[in-house]
């Protein structure tokens, strides 16, 4: 949520986010990709405006993805499957991402 409301990006573009798209030094978020669920198969596509785009973000920002970087991170260095360091577009941003494209699937409910 933190990132949907400083950066503006669209739901499915957010979902799409992989660690590589995110340069924490430069505080720079490349947004490529969009995500989505068609017929059952997740999918990466380009952006809805078939444009790719980097927004800035702030240091706070900057911080909170760090954080949980290494939070999603923790586990899989425990179990050695990846090295306590960056590894590009390995890790996706959300552990939720499937609850995303689900969500994105299925039609408003009105309360």
């Amino acid at each position: 949520m933190w990132l949907a409301a400083v950066t503006g990006a669209r739901r499915g573009e957010l979902c799409g986010l992989q660690w590589g798209d995110i340069d924490l030094d430069a505080g720079l978020v490349h947004i490529g990709f969009s995500y989505f669920v068609r017929d059952g198969q997740k999918m990466r596509k380009d952006t809805k405006t078939h444009q790719e785009r980097y927004l800035a973000i702030d240091a706070v920002t900057a911080a909170v993805l760090d954080e949980r970087k290494r939070h999603v991170q923790a586990p899989l260095v425990r179990a050695g499957t990846v090295r306590p360091r960056p590894v590009a577009g390995a890790l996706p941003l959300l552990d939720e991402t499937g609850r995303c494209a689900r969500r994105s699937t299925r039609p408003r409910q009105r309360r």
